[in-house]
């Protein structure tokens, strides 16, 4: 099978008002709709809750259990894709929690974490992501699909078999709710009131165009479910890092260290981010006397940060410019989010079975074909007394949700109007899709396992990665991780590199 990689149209999210923003960020941190609430309400969507949910009393800060900023509500979006809700004790976070895997609800199902770590939100609506793909491992689409599948999911305490109970939950608590909460007092009064939007008592700035109105007290139960996807998917396409009033990326002394020297911080228009990577690195190569950066500091990680020499060194390496290693990160991690938004298999998931079941032992495991998986899912933490117990990340879903196999089809396969799904599935197996590369000081653990807890340790893999695909035959290894050839040396300049595109991001 020949695989031809093909560029994506850049989809620009469609334009919403700041009160339509608004309004996603209320839904977002809204937690009746969970089931939890749901259960402990009995129907009244104005039910002040006299205990919260088990799953936030505590809260996982990289391995050590501390009092949750949660306590006493039920789950939201905004339980795992924090911000600032625990700042003062632990930090700042970009829309992702602390810990390797999240705490759920605990239901019949017995399930009590996440299969895998909270992905960071930020970047997610650039116009630079080149598709709208989510999850690990490419369960949904587009962020509507996304904002649906997570309302009505596993994370917020509802089972497969509750979708439909979920659904009209929303519903109640948007055409119900009385405007007597925190969140309502804070963003404009009651749902149906604010959808409304003609209350004079609306402040400015939260009252919605005309064009964007709803009124519940008439609307479908289906009109009020797509609005509420709306609102929120329009919250989730503002979360961008910091830009000037222009579009460009200026937050970051990455950012700053190009703008200094005369380099674009985003594609051209009409440029995609694979010509705009190429048109980097031609800057890069030819900058002989570059003009650093001095350090500054930066009140979320409170320290200085800066881009000089060693900051520099690392970008020749991570661009595949040092003449003494090769890096490949470029390979995938395309600027300006670096990131390409694919998916691939970095060796992490097999290093860790073979570390509980024996070297090379993933590669004995029955994986059905196409036609023969049925309701097959490898969605499982590793398991020493199960060695079907494994994550197959991307192999879940492609031939699944058409879309997104439709959209895999075109990077995959040289005729996607002619692509042998068969072959590709095989091709699909632990492939996870790549984060962006910015705040990674605020996004830690690292991995999709949440595996790594430090940038070294993370750069480590990759260096290590090498030495030991020479001792076990990895399954279904990205071959480029084979080009890898990093030096500690290498490991130290690419962390100075990676350090340079944090911002004060707020």
């Amino acid at each position: 099978m020949k695989i031809l990689i093909l560029l994506y149209i850049i989809t620009v999210p469609v334009f919403a008002s700041d009160a339509l923003i608004a309004l996603g960020e209320r839904l977002f941190l809204d937690d009746r709709f969970s089931e939890f609430f749901y259960k402990s309400s009995l129907g009244d969507v104005n039910y002040r809750l006299q205990r919260g949910s088990s799953d936030l009393e505590q809260i996982d800060i990289f391995g050590t259990m501390y009092p949750s900023p949660f306590q006493g509500s039920a789950k939201s979006c905004g339980s795992c894709h924090m911000v600032d809700q625990a700042l003062n004790d632990h930090g700042m976070r970009a829309y992702n929690d602390f810990s390797e895997r999240a705490i759920i609800p605990n239901r019949i199902d017995g399930k009590t974490h996440t299969l895998r770590n909270t992905p960071m939100l930020v970047g997610i609506g650039s116009e630079f992501n080149q598709n709208r793909i989510s999850h690990w491992d490419g369960e949904f689409f587009d962020h509507k699909e996304t904002v649906l599948g997570n309302f009505t999911g596993r994370n917020m305490g509802w089972l497969g078999n509750e979708k439909s109970i979920a659904l009209k939950n929303i519903v109640n608590v948007i055409r119900y709710d009385n405007g007597s909460g925190e969140l309502a007092q804070e963003f404009g009064g009651s749902y149906k009131k604010v959808l409304l939007g003609t209350a004079r008592s609306i402040p400015e700035d939260l009252r919605l165009n005309i064009n964007e109105r709803l009124n519940v007290a008439i609307a479908s139960d289906k009109e009020i479910i797509d609005f509420v996807i709306k609102a929120v998917n329009s919250y989730m396409n503002d979360l961008d890092f910091a830009t000037d009033e222009k579009g460009n990326y200026n937050g970051s002394p990455y950012d700053q260290f190009l703008i200094a020297n005369g380099i674009d911080t985003i594609p051209q228009n009409g440029e995609s981010i694979f010509r705009y990577r190429h048109r980097l690195r031609q800057a890069f190569y030819n900058l002989n006397n570059p003009k650093f950066i001095k350090k500054k500091y930066f009140s979320i990680f409170d320290r200085e940060i800066g881009f000089g020499a060693d900051e520099f060194e690392g970008l020749k390496i991570f661009f595949n410019l040092s003449q003494n290693s090769r890096g490949m990160c470029i390979a995938c991690h395309v600027p300006p989010l670096f990131s390409d938004q694919f998916f691939y298999n970095i060796g992490s998931t097999q290093l860790a079975y073979d570390k509980v079941h024996g070297i090379g032992r993933l590669n004995d495991l029955k994986v059905p074909s196409l036609n023969d998986r049925a309701d097959t899912f490898f969605l499982s933490e590793i398991d020493p007394n199960d060695v079907t117990k494994v994550d197959l990340g991307l192999w879940n879903f492609y031939g699944r949700n058409r879309d997104v196999t439709n959209k895999l089809n075109e990077r995959f396969c040289s005729d996607p109007q002619n692509c042998d799904e068969s072959i590709v599935l095989k091709a699909t197996e632990f492939r996870v899709k790549i984060p962006s590369l910015r705040l990674l000081g605020l996004s830690a653990p690292y991995f999709s396992d949440g595996s790594k807890s430090t940038i070294r340790e993370t750069l480590t893999h990759y260096r290590d990665i090498k030495n030991k695909a020479n001792k076990t035959l990895f399954r279904n290894l990205d071959h480029r991780m084979n080009n890898i050839n990093l030096n500690q040396s290498d490991i130290r300049y690419l962390e100075a590199f990676l350090d340079s595109l944090n911002e004060d991001y707020e």
